[in-house]
Order: C-alpha cells, then structure tokens, then sequence
C-alpha cells in the first residue's frame, strides 16, 4: 500500500486505493457502529456501498470486538488514574499526574 499521506482525500482519510488494509476496514466500520450513515461513510472514505456492505458482512464481529475492546481499555485507564491517585493522597502527595481517557 502506498505512503498514508499520499493517500489522504480531502476529509483527511487514507482510503482511495482499490485496496485496503484490515486496519483501514475496521476504523471506516467503527464510523458506521459509531452511527455514521452508509452514505455518508462511502462519500467521505470514496467507498462503493457494495464494497462497505460486503465488509459489513465479512468484518463486523472485528470492529465490534474492538469498539468493545477501546471502551474496556478507556474504563481500565480511568480506574488505574484513579487508584494511583488515591495512593498518592494516602501517601500524602499530589495527585497524579496520569491522563485518563
């Protein structure tokens, strides 16, 4: 595949190449879980319907996976934030200086 940048449409995404990464699938089907139209999905990305509803069919148990896997990842962070800060009260020091998402 060629250098992401050469790749960019005017949206800012990676996808005008016939052929696409699982990487690239996966993200354009996280838009349409996330509630981005069909329509919309295959005028901004420049994908065929035919195309993104064949990757519906073929991919959708991965981009579930992962939207379920970020958003588990997401609650782990805050929790370990917050325990770490905890510690840090318990032990008299500032709080923590560890971004959670």
């Amino acid at each position: 595949m060629a250098n992401q940048m050469d790749l960019l449409n005017e949206h800012g995404y990676s996808l005008k190449e016939e052929e696409y990464s699982l990487t690239e699938i996966v993200s354009v089907m996280e838009k349409y879980y996330q509630g981005m139209s069909v329509k919309s999905i295959c005028k901004v990305f420049e994908i065929d319907e035919q195309i993104f509803r064949m990757w519906l069919k073929s991919y959708s148990y991965i981009a579930i996976e992962l939207i379920g896997l970020k958003s588990e990842n997401d609650k782990l962070r805050k929790l370990l934030a917050d325990l770490m800060d905890r510690r840090q009260r318990i032990k008299g020091g500032q709080k923590c200086s560890i971004i959670a998402k």
